[in-house]
């Protein structure tokens, strides 16, 4: 079969075999040509399928840094799609919807999150700009990536082992922010082409060293697990994150080019939602776990157990495979059982009353439980959406009970997690009291105050008369920091426009504040989501509802148009 078949027409199953056995013979030689004919294999349904076979074809079982690989796949995949989505500007005193319009190659492409039972339609999946897969990634001295393995990809993938991070790659998308004053509309564009007039490339995908844009990202897969790990299968890390502790401890754990969750992690999962959803709320498809908050004394004590006992109405509510926390005195009290997973919940009958029996995987060693204990619902465990079948979504993506993921990225276990790159300050803007962000993009200057290392950006969120949770109407992006999606007003609801909380202190407070996103679990459906934050507390400041994420997008340089 020639090459000028293979242009000329899409190959069919059989044809397609021909041509993967032809390329693994060729192996590493393949020519540019050969790298067309495998671009011509991608039918809108086979992306990760072909990506494998060129990848093996290409000798990546043999390669320990599979980058150069990356550059040539996602430079190769690029088909010329460019899409976007609108929203209405509301008017003064008007309510701001949540639902958008999609644009361009957006128009009319549908995504419905997926469970572990089943796969729903995601239009998505197989388009090369969105497409994404799992992969182990390391930064080197200089902050920039690599990766090291690529799930399916050569069998050398880990993704539950603590030394190693799991991060989500794909390709870099080029954006616009659009702000249409005439037409009364605001939004993205999104395109795979490079180096279009007025579009920037993701700003992670900008080098420090040299500000050249590498064609794919990568975003921390999981939360931040003890010994800040970024894998699955681990007790997510809570009690003691805070702005200051992701810097020092992740910098101990890992290096001074290893950062905490950053801007650009958050305004990448905002972009996705935007475009993928044509909404600006992620309350009625992906809410996450924010309304899971239980706790309860056991009802009979007992010993050498590996179970509690409560009322059966009580354990009820607690779900399989989430985590439980046994202490004396609610979350902050000594640990009698440190978050553990829940076995199995059941009916028991002692001295002739029916209880629920909370089972719990505690490895075997047995404990004491009294009636003054607390058994309080935390974190679900990093990996609770591995097996979703599909990029988006999680065991029931839209109760408030369970872990969400998008893009691959999960998100939303039961804390907040804090910001590493970003302080907040009180300050006036243009004569308006507001909450602004500074961001630093190089994670070695990170710094627990704002220095000349740091950007301010040119608008903040305006603070209100007293202090309390706020409900933005629109979502902004700061054009000097593309890494910044920022709420830019603060008299939408919760039912409305992103249906997000942001908790702002009154307009006489002054100083700085870390960044905590998304919503523990206890902060309810009408407050917790992708625009959520909260403004209120010091750089120092941790809870047993505050976690965080290793991240690999804290180095970033700053695009330079083409002349």
């Amino acid at each position: 079969m020639s090459a000028e078949t293979v242009y000329r027409s899409r190959p069919n199953a059989d044809q397609m075999d021909e041509l993967i056995q032809q390329a693994k013979i060729i192996g590493g030689a393949i020519s540019m040509r050969a790298d067309y004919e495998w671009l011509a294999m991608l039918n809108g349904s086979n992306y990760k399928t072909v990506m494998k076979s060129w990848f093996q074809a290409n000798g990546a079982a043999a390669m320990a840094d599979l980058s150069d690989l990356c550059d040539r796949w996602y430079t190769m995949t690029r088909t010329g799609w460019n899409g976007g989505v609108r929203f209405a500007i509301p008017a003064e005193g008007a309510a701001a919807s949540s639902d958008g319009t999609k644009t361009g190659d957006n128009y009319g492409l549908s995504c419905t999150p997926s469970t572990k039972e089943t796969a729903n339609t995601d239009d998505y999946a197989n388009l090369p700009l969105f497409a994404c897969v799992d992969c182990n990634v390391y930064l080197d001295s200089a902050g920039k990536p690599h990766v090291t393995a690529i799930d399916g990809i050569a069998g050398n993938f880990k993704r539950s082992d603590p030394s190693k991070i799991v991060a989500v790659l794909q390709m870099t998308g080029w954006k616009k922010a659009v702000v249409d004053t005439t037409n009364g509309v605001y939004g993205w564009d999104y395109t795979d082409a490079e180096n279009v007039p007025g579009y920037t490339p993701l700003p992670e995908a900008v080098e420090l060293a040299d500000n050249s844009v590498r064609p794919w990202v990568v975003h921390g897969k999981y939360s931040a697990g003890e010994g800040w790990t970024c894998c699955s299968n681990q007790k997510v890390k809570v009690f003691n994150v805070s702005h200051n502790t992701c810097r020092s401890g992740i910098r101990s754990a890992w290096g001074n080019r290893y950062c905490g969750f950053t801007s650009a992690d958050s305004a990448f999962l905002q972009l996705m939602l935007y475009l993928k959803y044509g909404r600006l709320d992620s309350d009625r498809i992906l809410v996450g776990c924010c309304d899971y908050n239980y706790d309860y004394t056991p009802a009979v004590a007992e010993t050498g157990v590996e179970r509690i006992l409560l009322t059966t109405a009580q354990a009820a509510n607690i779900l399989v495979g989430s985590t439980v926390h046994l202490s004396t005195s609610a979350r902050g009290g000594t640990a009698i059982v440190d978050r553990v997973k829940v076995k199995k919940v059941e009916t028991v009958n002692v001295g002739g009353t029916d209880y629920g029996a909370v089972y719990v995987d505690n490895g075997g060693t047995t404990f004491n439980t009294a009636t003054s204990n607390h058994l309080c619902t935390m974190q679900w465990y990093t990996g609770s959406t591995d097996g979703v079948l599909g990029s988006d979504g999680g065991i029931n993506p839209s109760n408030g009970k369970y872990p969400v993921r998008l893009q691959g990225i999960e998100y939303m276990v039961g804390c907040y997690e804090v910001i590493g790159d970003t302080i907040l300050n009180h300050e006036t803007i243009n004569s308006v009291a507001v909450e602004a962000a500074h961001i630093c993009r190089d994670a070695s200057k990170i710094a627990e105050s704002i220095t000349s290392d740091y950007i301010g950006a040119s608008f903040g969120v305006p603070k209100p008369g007293s202090a309390g949770w706020q409900y933005p109407k629109q979502m902004r992006e700061d054009g000097g920091l593309p890494e910044l999606i920022y709420p830019i007003d603060i008299v939408g609801s919760s039912s409305a426009g992103p249906r997000d909380g942001f908790y702002l202190e009154a307009q006489s407070a002054t100083g700085t504040r870390e960044w905590p996103r998304f919503g523990a679990l206890d902060v309810g459906v009408a407050n917790a989501g992708l625009s959520c934050g909260r403004g209120y507390s010091g750089l120092s400041y941790a809870y047993w509802g505050i976690g965080g994420r290793l991240s690999v997008t804290g180095n970033r340089g700053e695009f330079q148009p083409a002349a």
